[in-house]
């Protein structure tokens, strides 16, 4: 899922970057794409340069994305509608909307 989150956030990718990114070697990046490739939830991309292969999500990959967000929100929601009330979420809003400003400000 990882993998897919951040080629679908990059776009196109190389499998070096996403190594990097991941903080992998270029050998795991390259199972997990074969894995991925399988099952068709991503595609490789040529380019001018025909050295360079850019990888980017398939229809069903973003499709698997959209899923997995969804069913992570409904599950966040209804943790926090069990064990968190109304005034401590307007709270952590408030906190997070500060955080968010500053972190804007020092360029992060």
């Amino acid at each position: 899922m990882q993998s897919l989150k951040l080629i679908g956030k990059e776009g196109q990718i190389t499998s070096a970057r996403l190594a990097v990114l991941q903080g992998v070697h270029k050998s795991a990046v390259s199972n997990r794409t074969k894995k991925l490739l399988q099952k068709e939830l991503i595609q490789v991309v040529q380019t001018a340069d025909r050295r360079e292969k850019l990888l980017e999500l398939t229809d069903a990959g973003k499709s698997v994305l959209e899923e997995s967000d969804k069913v992570l929100a409904e599950y966040l929601e209804k943790l926090m509608s069990e064990q968190v009330d109304d005034q401590e979420i307007d709270q952590f809003l408030v906190i997070f909307r500060k955080l968010s400003a500053i972190m804007k400000t020092d360029g992060v």
